[in-house]
């Protein structure tokens, strides 16, 4: 049986996205797209959570709720819980 893995790290997403998008090679529009897609969507979220805290259950939530908001909510997503 496989256990899942989790960070060792209470860092935030929030705080790892802030250090990839300050490390990442991304050209300027591309680097302008993954922004808004971070404040619009990822970080209100799960932009808090501690990265050892994410599940796959969270994260399949999310995916659905994106989903479901694509066609209903004009882009609001419910923080997961």
């Amino acid at each position: 049986m496989l256990k899942q893995r989790a960070a060792s790290t209470t860092a935030t997403i929030g705080c790892a996205i802030d250090e990839w998008m300050r490390t990442a090679e991304l050209e300027d529009s591309t680097r302008h797209t993954y922004g808004g897609y971070i404040e619009r969507t990822i970080r209100p979220a799960i932009g808090g959570l501690a990265l050892n805290k994410i599940s796959a259950w969270i994260l399949e939530t999310l995916y659905v709720e994106l989903r479901r908001c694509r066609v209903r909510c004009h882009g609001a997503v419910r923080r997961a819980q």
